[in-house]
């Protein structure tokens, strides 16, 4: 059944849009659980009144994507790279695209910034770490899977590089809320992150 006609596996499919966004919030520790209440704006370059296009905090404060407003004019910017259906048009079944745009966002969206920045500083306030057990945690926080011994080393090696790259001594890694930041980037930017197998 090369084609999976018969759907003897699980065909690898990208996340939605709201459940990258979600995952995210999830993994940063920043996701709001609670249920109902109040629809967030989305962050917005350019407010209008008239228009009624209010800018949002960037994380939505923390709510899940459900209780982003959506509106006709200007609907949110990450949602929309990833294929949420036009506001305008009735959509019976989402586009599945895989486009640099995506990426970039991924590696350059404020939002994804800001929660790598959140994750890493409550990462870096735990005590009793090594950085060997804070790769495992990240890791099942991130894949929900503890990494083989392969990947342990090529993240450990990635930290100590970074370390490096921004002066910091061996001694302050499992402190440097920057060199965790950018490993908390580079996890939301793998395919493992957005993809589901």
């Amino acid at each position: 059944d090369p084609e999976n006609r018969l759907l003897h596996h699980y065909p690898l499919r990208r996340l939605e849009a709201e459940s990258i966004r979600d995952a995210i919030l999830a993994v940063s520790g920043r996701l709001d659980p609670s249920l109902y209440g109040p629809t967030t704006n989305p962050p917005r370059a350019n407010e209008d009144g008239q228009k009624r296009l209010f800018s949002g905090p960037l994380d939505g404060n923390g709510r899940r994507s459900i209780y982003t407003r959506i509106t006709i004019m200007e609907p949110p910017r990450f949602l929309a790279l990833f294929n949420q259906p036009k506001p305008k048009i009735p959509t019976g079944r989402r586009d599945s695209t895989n486009t640099p745009s995506q990426s970039l966002a991924l590696l350059n969206d404020p939002f994804v910034i800001s929660q790598a920045q959140f994750w890493s500083g409550k990462l870096v306030r735990r005590e009793n770490d090594s950085i060997l057990r804070r790769i495992e945690t990240m890791f099942q926080r991130a894949y929900a899977r503890a990494p083989d011994e392969e990947e342990l080393g090529r993240w450990r090696q990635a930290a100590r590089e970074l370390a490096v790259l921004h002066g910091v001594e061996p001694g302050d890694l499992l402190n440097s809320q920057q060199v965790w930041q950018e490993i908390a980037h580079a996890i939301f930017n793998t395919k493992e992150f957005i993809y589901i197998k």
